[in-house]
C-alpha cells in the first residue's frame, strides 16, 4: 500500500545518490565516459534541496564530494550547507581531523588511467554490467592479482617474491 507507494517513490532519488557517489569516486559515468566537477557539484544541489533524501545521505554525499574533489570552495559550501541541518555540519569539520581538506581544492583525487586499465573497464563494462548488483563500476585492479595470487597464476615478473610462495 501506502509503504510501497513511498518506496517506488524513493528509488529514482536513492538511485541518483548511489550514482552520484560511484561517478565520483571513479571520475566517470556508467559508460566509462569522464564527467567534470561542474556535473558533480550540479548533481549534489539538487539531492540536498531533495526534501525526500534523508540528511544522513545528504551527508555522506557531501563528504565524498569532499574527499573526491580535493574540497569545496566558499561559494559550494554556502550553497550545499544552507541546505543540510546545522547540527550535521560538525561532521564536515571533523574529517580534517583526519587530514582531509574541506577548504579551497588542493589535491583533487586524480584518476588518471593507462590505456590497458582503460580497456579493462570497457571490457568489464560490456561483459558484467550487473556486477555486484550494478554498484561497482569497475572491477579494481587488486580484485584480479588477489584471484591470480589464489590460483597460483601470479606473474612473478610482474610481481616478485623474497621467498618463494608454497606450493
Amino acid at each position: 500500500g501506502i509503504l510501497a507507494m513511498t518506496l517506488n517513490g524513493l528509488r529514482p532519488l536513492l538511485k541518483e545518490g548511489l550514482n552520484l557517489e560511484q561517478d565520483m569516486a571513479t571520475g566517470m559515468d556508467p559508460k566509462g565516459k569522464k564527467i567534470s566537477s561542474r556535473d558533480f557539484f550540479s548533481r549534489l544541489c539538487a539531492i540536498c534541496e531533495s526534501s525526500d533524501i534523508c540528511m544522513l545521505s545528504k551527508l555522506r554525499i557531501v563528504m565524498t564530494y569532499i574527499i573526491t574533489q580535493g574540497g569545496m570552495n566558499k561559494k559550494e559550501k554556502d550553497i550545499i550547507f544552507s541546505h543540510l541541518n546545522h547540527n550535521a555540519l560538525p561532521a564536515i569539520g571533523k574529517l580534517e581531523e583526519l587530514g582531509i581538506n574541506t577548504g579551497n581544492r588542493q589535491n583533487a583525487f586524480k584518476r588518471k588511467l593507462d590505456s590497458s586499465h582503460e580497456a579493462e573497464i570497457k571490457n568489464h563494462l560490456n561483459e558484467e554490467a550487473e556486477w555486484a548488483g550494478g554498484q561497482w563500476r569497475y572491477r579494481p585492479r587488486l580484485l584480479d592479482t588477489v584471484k591470480q595470487m589464489i590460483e597460483g597464476k601470479l606473474s612473478t615478473k610482474s610481481h616478485p617474491y623474497i621467498r618463494a610462495p608454497r606450493k
